[in-house]
């Protein structure tokens, strides 16, 4: 585990992004590993006008740096338009390294496997921008 993880396992870890959202618009739950029996991510997230309004998520049996992308992700798509989630990846990654406090490639590879089953669900719920 990088140093950066490490920080930000220890002092940042919000626990109020962890856990789910009853009646949920979309859920899904989905490894986020190489290794199947790694660490599984469930979403829970409602959607209004466009964008998530509400996004829980819950990971396990995660190593830190699967819960330390699971809780920035939370962080990041709160309150994001659906459409800059499906198209622009390169603004995402930019702000998991600015609330991370710069590189982890760890890091990036949970988080954006994170996103890639969020835009999974969105494209298996149907769900537009508006």
């Amino acid at each position: 585990m990088d140093s950066l993880i490490r920080n930000y396992f220890i002092k940042n870890i919000r626990r109020e992004n962890f856990g789910q959202i009853e009646n949920a618009d979309i859920e899904s739950h989905g490894s986020i590993c190489d290794n199947p029996d790694g660490d599984i991510v469930s979403i829970f997230a409602n959607i209004k006008d466009g964008k998530i309004s509400e996004i829980k998520m819950e990971c396990g049996p995660c190593d830190p740096t699967a819960i330390v992308a699971t809780n920035i992700a939370v962080d990041i798509l709160k309150d994001r338009n659906i459409e800059e989630i499906l198209s622009d990846k390169n603004a995402l990654i930019a702000d998991f390294e600015k609330i991370l406090g710069g590189k982890s490639e760890d890091g990036i590879g949970h988080f954006l496997k994170i996103i890639d089953q969020l835009k999974g669900l969105i494209s298996e719920y149907n769900i537009t921008q508006s």
